[in-house]
């Protein structure tokens, strides 16, 4: 089973490759063919999938929502007009879900912003050939996507990722939000881009402003212990965090407490101190959105989820619906 959500919206796709959605649906981005809200889990379809063509994973911006299928397909529903459905168009909706014809023979698709529209889209193929498309706002990668706007239909941008991978890895995740994109490869660095001009916070190298749009091997600014390697990332609102098999680093505004920095920005990747980031614990994977951040833990562990942040509807699983400060285990 695998799940995805932002702004008031989720979706599901369960073993059977099923999908269902639940949650606002303003901009069509349930594919349920209408603009209703939805209070209960509904089954949606794709259009025109083929009967043996089941949904492995799931993407959502406030504005779309995007389908990998398990034929390499992608599937698009929402707003059009910030060019985060891949369809060609910047006009209207699109309510139902429907396949990306440019895209084909894809293994991963990943989003970008969890807030406001200023994202895209990406899918990396299994030839390791990389695409976006979206709402392009000073993210770097320029010598592929040119200038700011929306682009609404993917572009290939392989090519910016060539100093990335030339040491012999290949990208695994890639995520283009608003002034900033990284990238993960398989051989555990990570890489960081941003537009010229624009301040390093917005990537967590500090406060000086952009001199190049290419991206950078960042990986020295997360210190590590022997052993130690980077499992995931996450990039949502003026922030990001990343996990290794044992501790956190993050930067950005601490949207309420987020990221355990008593409210205060962090301009500089930081270490995360916490009792329970002991080094004792394995980490797994990491949900962070505008005010709260989860992370995964092994088996090992009983597969708890340590939590932190807004947790007003007790969305966190705690026992009462009091903010999280610190890093706490959630309840499920």
């Amino acid at each position: 089973m695998t799940v995805n959500g932002s702004y008031q919206s989720s979706i599901l796709i369960n073993t059977d490759g099923k999908i269902f959605v639940t949650g606002v649906n303003t901009n069509g981005k349930l594919g349920t063919g209408n603009f209703s809200n939805l209070d209960t889990w509904q089954e949606v379809t794709l259009s025109g999938a083929a009967a043996d063509e089941k949904a492995i994973q799931v993407q959502m911006s406030p504005y779309a929502s995007i389908i990998l299928t398990n034929k390499g397909y992608v599937y698009a529903a929402g707003n059009n007009g910030f060019g985060q459905t891949g369809l060609g168009t910047v006009n209207g909706y699109t309510t139902s879900f429907t396949k990306i014809a440019s895209l084909s023979n894809v293994k991963s698709i990943w989003g970008g912003d969890d807030v406001d529209a200023n994202d895209m889209f990406t899918a990396i193929t299994n030839n390791n050939k990389i695409y976006a498309w979206g709402n392009y706002s000073n993210a770097g990668l320029s010598s592929s996507l040119g200038a700011n706007g929306v682009k609404s239909t993917p572009i290939e941008i392989t090519s910016s990722f060539a100093a990335a991978t030339a040491s012999g890895g290949v990208v695994k995740k890639v995520m283009i939000g608003n002034n900033g994109s990284f990238a993960l490869l398989s051989n555990g660095t990570i890489w960081a881009a941003q537009s010229v001009g624009i301040s390093k916070s917005y990537i967590g190298l500090g406060t000086a402003a952009s001199t190049s749009s290419d991206l950078q091997d960042i990986t020295g600014y997360i210190t590590m212990a022997a052993g130690e390697k980077i499992v995931d990332f996450d990039f949502s609102d003026l922030g990001g965090a990343i996990i290794t098999n044992h501790y956190m680093w993050r930067f950005g505004v601490d949207t309420a407490y987020r990221f355990s920095n008593g409210g205060a920005q962090i301009t500089t990747w930081a270490k995360l101190n916490s009792e329970i980031y002991d080094g004792d614990i394995i980490l797994t994977s990491l949900d962070l959105d505008y005010s709260g951040l989860l992370v995964g833990t092994d088996l090992e562990n009983s597969n708890r989820i340590i939590v932190c942040g807004y947790n007003a509807y007790r969305q966190l699983g705690t026992t009462n619906n009091d903010n999280i400060l610190t890093p706490t285990y959630g309840r499920y």
